[in-house]
This record gives C-alpha cells, sequence and structure tokens, in this order.
C-alpha cells in the first residue's frame, strides 16, 4: 500500500501491508455522507474522505488552515472570507476551487437533496459568493458569534463529482474528496474501508506530518455491543469505543489486558459528552403538558441506574449544558426520583386511575412507546417502564436498528425518544435543537419544543459576545429549557472509554485535550512490538 506525497512530490513511501486500523462501530450509517446521515457514524467516515475550510485545533480549539490557506473576517463578523490553498486537488487530481465551495453551499440547501438537518447548522449564513478563482466569502445578515467555528463542518465535495447525479441516492456508498483517505470497499450494513489517498495534496504540510499516519482504517460494524467486544478479543478488530459502563468493568478483565496485548485508555480530557435522555415528541398531545414531562422525569430512578447497572460510571444530568461546565445554571439541579410528587402533578394535569389502576383523562388512556436503537437500553428502560406502571402509565419499548432509528427520528414518528446527541463544547449549535423555526422539522429540533424567551436568548448568540456574557446567556438557556422538561435528562460519563491492540504508538496520553473517540487514532502510528518504536510519536507499544 501506497503513503501518498504531495502531487509532483517525491515518490511515496511503501508501508507494509498490515499497516491498518480496524475500528468496531456500533451501528451502520445512515449514509457515508455526513450531510445526508448526520450522526457520529457519518461523520467518522466523511472526515477522512473530505476536508473542511478550516478545522478546530483539538488543543484548544481556535481555527487552524485545512482547504483554506487563510481566512478573515470583518468587524462586524456579517462576511467571512476563506482563501483556498492553491495546492488543494480531489483525489482524481481536479483542483479544489471556489466553484467547488459554491457547489457545496447550493447543494445543502436544496429541500430535495435532504439535507435539512445538516444545512440548519448554517441557519445564521446568508449566503456565498465566488471572489475569485481560489476565494469565497460568505455573507450573514446579523452578526455570527465563533463564525469560523460553523466551517469546521462544512466539508467541500467536487462539483464535477457530485453534479448530474441525484444526490441523497448516489453518494450514500462512496464519493471522491481531498482529505487523507479514499473509499476502497463498502459492504453495506457490515463494513467500510478506507485507504490512504495516494495523491493527498497537504501530505508535506508540517500540521500533517503526525496525524493521518496509518494507511488503513476499517470499520467493522455490529449492532450488538457483546459482539463488537467478542471481535476485539479475538482480534477481528484492533480498537473499541466502550458504550456500555458494564461492558468496560467485566468484559477488559483477563490475560489479553493484564499482559497488555489490549490497552485500556480513558479519555479524561475537556471534551464534553453528549447529552442524553428520553426525549418527548411535544408535537403529540400527550406530552404538550409540561406538567407531564416533569412527573415522566420524576418517575426516572437515574440514581439507582447509575449506581446498579453502569457502575458509578456516570454522573447525573440536568439539562442541555455539561453538568462541570460554566455553561451550567446553579439553580438547574437533576430532577430527584419522586413518585408522590409525580402522581401529584398527573392528577393536577388531570389524569386519574381507572377502575383497573390505569391512568385515564377522559377515555383516554396514559399509554406510549419508547424507541430505541440502543439493544443494550433496553435493560434501564425495562426498569423504567416498571416505575410508569406502578403509577398506571403503559409504556411500551420498540427497538429498531440503528438506521431504522435515524429515519423514524427524523421523520418525528415516534413518542418518546431514547435520546443521545453530541455537544459542542463552545455551544454555538443550539439553535438547531432548540429554536421555535425548527419547531415543525424533528431532524433537527427533535422534540417540537418552541418558546419565544428562549428564541430571544439563542438569537443573541448569533452576535459575537464577551465570553462572560456568553456563559451568562447559556445558563439562562440551560435553565428555561430544563424548566420546560422536553427531555428526562438523565447521565453524562466521566470519561471516554476505548481499549485497543497494542500496535500503535503515540505520544502520550494518546489523546489531545478535545478528542473524541472518532478522532483519537487520527495521531497515532502503526508500530507493533517487533517494529522499532517511532521516535516521533513514542509511548503507545510501552516505549517512552
Amino acid at each position: 500500500m501506497l503513503l501518498g506525497g504531495h502531487s509532483g512530490g517525491t515518490a511515496p513511501i511503501r508501508e507494509p501491508a498490515s499497516n491498518r486500523i480496524r475500528v468496531g462501530m456500533l451501528g451502520f450509517p445512515l449514509s457515508n455522507l455526513f450531510f445526508l446521515g448526520f450522526d457520529e457514524y457519518s461523520e467518522a467516515v466523511s472526515y477522512l474522505v473530505l476536508e473542511p475550510l478550516v478545522r478546530l485545533s483539538l488543543t484548544n480549539l481556535e481555527p487552524e488552515p485545512a482547504l483554506a490557506q487563510s481566512f478573515a473576517k470583518n468587524a462586524l463578523h456579517t462576511e467571512f472570507d476563506f482563501e483556498l490553498d492553491p495546492h488543494a486537488h480531489f483525489s482524481d487530481g481536479t483542483p479544489v476551487t471556489a466553484e467547488d465551495v459554491l457547489f457545496t453551499w447550493d447543494s445543502i440547501h436544496k429541500p430535495e437533496n435532504r439535507t435539512q438537518a445538516f444545512a440548519s447548522l448554517f441557519s445564521s449564513i446568508r449566503s456565498c459568493q465566488v471572489i475569485s478563482a481560489h476565494k469565497v466569502r460568505f455573507f450573514a445578515d446579523k452578526p455570527v458569534a465563533d463564525g469560523f467555528a460553523l466551517f469546521e463542518s462544512f466539508l467541500i465535495l467536487p462539483k464535477r463529482h457530485f453534479s448530474n447525479k441525484v444526490f441523497h441516492r448516489d453518494f450514500n456508498e462512496s464519493y471522491i474528496g481531498s482529505g487523507p483517505y479514499i473509499f476502497d470497499k463498502v459492504e453495506w450494513g457490515k463494513s467500510i474501508s478506507l485507504k490512504a489517498n495516494p495523491n493527498y495534496w497537504a501530505r508535506k504540510r508540517a500540521d500533517k506530518q503526525s496525524r493521518f499516519l496509518i494507511q488503513r482504517v476499517e470499520f467493522q460494524i455490529q449492532t450488538e455491543p457483546a459482539l463488537l467486544n467478542e471481535m476485539l478479543l479475538k482480534d477481528e478488530i484492533d480498537y473499541l469505543y466502550y458504550l456500555s459502563a458494564k461492558s468496560w468493568a467485566k468484559d477488559t478483565i483477563g490475560p489479553l489486558f493484564s499482559e497488555h496485548q489490549i490497552n485500556k485508555m480513558e479519555v479524561k480530557n475537556q471534551n464534553p459528552f453528549a447529552v442524553a435522555g428520553i426525549a418527548w415528541n411535544m408535537r403529540k398531545p400527550l406530552f404538550s403538558d409540561p406538567k407531564v414531562r416533569k412527573a415522566l422525569g420524576l418517575l426516572f430512578d437515574r440514581q439507582r441506574l447509575i449506581k446498579d447497572l453502569f457502575y458509578d460510571q456516570y454522573q447525573l444530568s440536568a439539562g442541555i449544558a455539561p453538568i462541570r461546565s460554566e455553561y451550567h445554571h446553579p439553580d438547574n439541579n437533576p430532577l430527584p426520583y419522586d413518585p408522590q410528587a409525580a402522581v401529584q402533578l398527573l392528577f393536577q394535569a388531570g389524569w386519574k386511575k381507572n377502575s383497573h389502576g390505569v391512568l385515564e383523562k377522559g377515555d383516554t388512556p396514559f399509554t406510549f412507546e419508547i424507541l430505541t436503537g440502543n439493544p443494550p437500553a433496553a435493560k434501564h428502560l425495562a426498569i423504567y417502564q416498571e416505575d410508569l406502571k406502578k403509577v398506571g402509565i403503559q409504556a411500551s419499548i420498540r427497538i429498531v436498528d440503528w438506521s431504522s432509528y435515524l429515519r423514524l427520528r427524523s421523520q418525528g414518528n415516534f413518542d418518546a425518544l431514547d435520546f443521545s446527541r453530541n455537544r459542542n463544547f463552545q455551544m454555538n449549535d443550539l439553535e438547531t435543537t432548540w429554536h421555535s423555526s425548527g419547531s415543525k422539522d424533528p431532524s433537527g429540533n427533535i422534540t417540537g419544543f418552541s418558546d419565544p424567551a428562549v428564541d430571544s436568548l439563542l438569537e443573541q448568540l448569533r452576535r459575537p459576545l464577551p465570553q462572560k456574557k456568553k456563559s451568562e446567556v447559556i445558563r439562562r438557556l440551560d435553565k428555561l429549557i430544563s424548566e420546560a422538561y422536553p427531555i428526562a435528562f438523565s447521565w453524562e460519563p466521566t470519561s471516554t472509554r476505548i481499549a485497543y491492540w497494542n500496535r500503535y504508538s503515540f505520544k502520550k496520553p494518546g489523546y489531545l485535550p478535545f478528542s473524541r473517540w472518532i478522532n483519537v487514532f487520527h495521531f497515532w502510528k502503526w508500530a507493533p512490538k517487533d517494529m522499532p518504536s517511532s521516535p516521533l510519536l513514542p509511548g503507545g507499544n510501552g516505549k517512552s
């Protein structure tokens, strides 16, 4: 396999055929193109094949060059200029131009392309204009805070490759880009194999010398966590992100771990964990009353679940902001488990038990379905189901595969949802989920949330604010949204749990201040024990 250099540069370096990392992934992306899949799995794939205008440094979250070699904004933060690197080209050798940037912008805003959820991230940007062959300018009607950070997710598509095809149908499996990897083989629903792009234009850049050094990245997919763990133990995958605290505690023991053939890594950095819980579809009459939503939260015994099922590896969550962050409102405390208070609220909302012990309002019984795409979640949902039953609420649990879950979620075809969504560290992505303008679009605003006071605060965040003021606004949002109970907020882990076969080297501790599981290995190098440790990236195989 070949490691590509700069076009027209030195001869490519031949690496061992086994230079690879096999990443276990719990679910196949709805699409391998992030614009369409819009989930963590499609993001993991797309960010290796495509490149954005800028990247946010995983060290300090400052914008740094990617396809754009330079970028600037006006004093009002309403215009953003990007000057493309003249060396940038796609894997087929064609240059990256301003026309490709404009084409990408236009593509994500066409309703027929089914990219509305992704496009909502750029709701504050009005338009894109080509200034020259390698320069584009984006316009906003109002000042945009953290404007450059938006464009970290704006992955540029090659116009020549994507034109005259059906966007939402023809690129779900593979496509070309300007990134460090290209598609090699895709077995739909099973695996996605990428290999190093032999014509990667940025290979010689200083900031690329310590990343994307592994020649092949293979995503191996299973929908059962236990099967992924078995694959790790059988050396069928090299790298696994453990969602299950029980599995992390019980399945990562034995000779392979004690002898450090497989290493455990607890990523305890500054990256915030996902906001999670049970989301209520407020578009449905059953969940339109905040008293009912609060009652459902009071019946969710999260502390018991953390202790009994999650080995105390989680902490209670209270709202949209990480519980330990500066954005968390100090008066926003996690709801306690209080069935008596829940019953009183339900009575105030007009729900009374019938002769069968089931809550009714008029002739309507209190019954609903919880949708999940994560089979292990069925265990804690079943305990919640029993606690609901004790007060007369009948809840069923529906488990579907990941792609079906994403489809039903984006269509709003659910009553309640076992929900998780990544938090942005800078908290500049709140508008997609909470502004009333998206309340009819469940692909972004999952719950159908709408509140004029929240809208007003979100609109303040569109403008550049001093950090102190920004924190104050988000703390108010944290409290306001939590007090509306759109989600029975659950818990957040204290670290990201990763296990990997001891055949890679890296600078200790192996991750950066804002690494996520999808990019931790981007800075690793193939270095099994029988190979000399890399002087560039020591530490992964025990050689420091």
